[in-house]
């Protein structure tokens, strides 16, 4: 993007109520909008109802994420509390916990409604087989909230296959929500 970002960015204009979209600036190789746009539109709507600050929207396919949606349930309550149960920060850094779609053919108004409601109730949003989408204030929190994740969901990967002898308890948690100031999703943690 930096070295070229009239090819590799676009700025666009939406109307007719988000049915139509068009580009102001950018894609001047002739590119042109990702099939899961619709996604994003819609997630940004979804986000910004409920956070105001949460003006950015990115999608990405993280490795270690995407592999977990192939051996870990995808009860959501299970996803969350096994990434929190990683990595200390991670419920510090999505208390609001993860949620998970199964897999749904991408680039269709559908997967993008379901994102959308899912980004009501937490700013991750992972979809099985493909990737995740993440909402932040600003690039960094977004990428930030996305590589912890990615980071928890590795460190997952790599011990999947053995006993856990020690792990993050619900009562550290607990510990980390007061020191932090913040609140686990509810249900999330015993």
């Amino acid at each position: 993007m930096q070295d070229a970002p009239d090819v590799n960015l676009g700025v666009v204009r939406l109307k007719e109520q988000g049915q139509q979209a068009d580009l102001l600036w950018g894609y001047s190789d002739g590119g042109q909008f990702t099939s899961e746009f619709p996604a994003h539109m819609m997630s940004h709507v979804a986000r910004m109802k409920v956070n105001p600050e949460n003006r950015v929207v990115m999608h990405c396919h993280p490795a270690n994420l995407l592999a977990m949606t192939f051996v870990h349930t995808l009860d959501e309550r299970e996803f969350t509390r096994t990434l929190w149960q990683m990595c200390t920060e991670c419920v510090v850094v999505f208390p609001d916990g993860v949620n998970v779609l199964p897999w749904m053919l991408c680039g269709t108004n559908e997967i993008g409604e379901a994102t959308a409601e899912k980004m009501k109730t937490a700013r991750l949003v992972v979809w099985s087989l493909h990737g995740i989408y993440g909402a932040g204030k600003d690039l960094d929190e977004t990428f930030g909230l996305i590589e912890t994740a990615e980071k928890a969901a590795e460190i997952y990967m790599k011990i999947a296959h053995l006993p856990r002898i020690n792990t993050i308890t619900d009562e550290q948690m607990h510990l980390l929500e007061k020191r932090f100031g913040i609140r686990a999703r509810e249900g999330d943690l015993k």
